[in-house]
């Protein structure tokens, strides 16, 4: 823990020195590097800024159609929920839609299961185009790098699939890996 304090204490101290310890032409590709990835964590966070954008707006206005009370606040709670990895919308209005069908309330649980299943596909359609669109690569390749960083690292990988597409990109830009043909 000492250790920890220190460094982060000295951070750009000690990444300046092992920066200078590079050839120059290194250096500069480890700066465009950085300045790469720091633009692409930029355009995630816009990306993912949007996406609950829209899943806020998605809810708020199915939610008021629907005519639940307290619309705004569920929909921001569901929106925070959906954001977070493992835990999505579904978290929310699948249980919340079988307990009601459950109790009775059919018309109730229908229509949020259908609130859902219009928000999931809405989210599929668009997310591989936002996050593509901010993260600066295609949007099919951000949608194959979603699905196979969710066949190699379960939940998570649809985070770490972008990730990884993105850190090679910045790497071609910086020079440190070539481009492809």
């Amino acid at each position: 823990t000492v250790a920890t304090f220190f460094v982060s204490r000295d951070e750009e101290k000690i990444s300046d020195f092992l920066l200078r310890q590079l050839p120059i032409p290194l250096q500069q590709k480890f700066r465009n590097l950085k300045q790469n990835l720091f633009k692409a964590l930029i355009g995630f966070l816009k990306a993912q800024l949007i996406i609950l954008t829209i899943t806020f707006i998605e809810s708020l206005i199915g939610l008021k159609i629907i005519g639940i009370k307290y619309a705004f606040t569920i929909s921001i709670i569901v929106a925070i929920v959906d954001i977070l990895p493992v835990l999505g919308t579904g978290t929310i209005y699948i249980p919340w839609g079988i307990i009601s069908i459950l109790t009775g309330d059919i018309r109730l649980g229908l229509s949020l299961l259908v609130l859902y299943t219009i928000i999931i596909v809405v989210r599929y359609l668009v997310e591989p185009r936002i996050v593509g669109y901010q993260l600066g690569i295609h949007p099919l390749v951000a949608l194959m790098s979603m699905f196979v960083g969710i066949k190699l690292f379960g939940v998570g990988g649809v985070i770490l699939g972008p990730a990884i597409v993105v850190i090679i990109k910045a790497c071609q830009n910086a020079g440190i890996l070539p481009k492809f043909k």
